[in-house]
């Protein structure tokens, strides 16, 4: 732990507070849906450039360096950034981490890169995949014509390769 981080701790410490615990890193604000309740205003993927890889990183080793616990890599679609996979790996090669988890709609996850996903440890990975409703109805209203046999299908896939 470098000198900034215990003189980080110490002042947290000093005001009452104990360091955070989990982080949630928006590593995109690009997205390929146009969901009604969108609250960080996701731009198209193919317009908007994605944050940079070594600023994420660098992000996350400050997060462990403070004792972080939890970890989950969202966005807009984590999906949109061209270095979602080795950031996602990266968080899991934190043995301090015990969870990193996966926010996605579901609807990039192809077999390619469900295989990907296990190859990350089990017991530490959650993939959390966003679903409004039981049928497409509800959900395209929420997240665009279309997108709900794109989820669900992103959900098979998950489910038959045994994630």
């Amino acid at each position: 732990m470098t000198k900034s981080n215990h003189e980080i701790l110490y002042r947290i410490g000093k005001v009452g507070l104990n360091p955070p615990e989990a982080l949630t890193l928006l590593i995109t604000n690009g997205c390929n849906l146009h969901c009604r309740h969108c609250l960080m205003n996701c731009r198209s993927h193919t317009k908007s450039g994605p944050i940079s890889t070594q600023i994420l990183l660098k992000r996350i080793n400050e997060f462990a360096a403070l004792g972080g616990k939890q970890i989950c890599i969202a966005g807009g679609e984590p999906l949109c950034h061209p270095d979602w996979y080795r950031i996602l790996s990266f968080c899991c090669m934190y043995t301090d981490f015990q969870e990193v988890c996966l926010q996605t709609n579901g609807t990039l996850l192809t077999q390619s890169q469900v295989r990907k996903l296990l190859e990350l440890p089990a017991e530490k990975l959650t993939i959390q995949v966003s679903l409004d409703g039981a049928d497409n109805f509800i959900h395209d209203y929420i997240r665009g014509s279309g997108s709900y046999e794109l989820t669900i299908d992103g959900i098979r896939r998950l489910v038959d390769l045994g994630t």
